[in-house]
């Protein structure tokens, strides 16, 4: 899903969300960076990216895991499933963002399945149900195409 949120190879005014962010990740850098070093900074980048947006998805997933167990309580079935929505929210809007790195075919299909994700996780909050099982088989399924 490459996250353009703090990715070096986008526009600096429009990668960072604030210019906090963006002083924080400019204090790293040196200006005299040879081009095979910027190479490596974007490459580092995307694993980067990719690393948060599984470590998101293995709480999300978690969550659900403790969800079908019964470990959770109705509030935090609630928590669960709207962290489990917001989550795809914010991959559905990175996702939508043209500048986006992924082929145009593979966004649209990621949009469509975190549109039924969203969803199926609003369904299941509002009738206060248990039954996750698809949830978690589709979110594993994206967290283990990430690499």
């Amino acid at each position: 899903m490459k996250c353009h949120t703090r990715c070096p190879r986008r526009s600096r005014s429009s990668a960072f969300s604030t210019i906090s962010d963006w002083r924080n990740y400019s204090s790293g850098l040196s200006f005299d960076m040879t081009l095979a070093s910027y190479d490596t900074e974007i490459e580092d980048g995307g694993r980067e990216a990719r690393s948060r947006e599984k470590r998101a998805l293995n709480h999300g997933i978690g969550l659900l895991q403790r969800m079908q167990a019964g470990e959770l309580t109705a509030s935090e079935r609630t928590d669960a499933f709207l962290y489990i929505r917001d989550l795809w929210a914010f991959f559905i809007q990175d996702l939508s963002n043209s500048r986006n790195g992924l082929p145009e075919q593979l966004r649209a299909q990621l949009i469509s399945i975190g549109l039924w994700i969203v969803k199926e996780a609003e369904r299941n909050r509002e009738a206060q149900l248990n039954d996750v099982e698809d949830l978690v088989a589709v979110n594993v399924a994206i967290r283990d195409s990430l690499g």
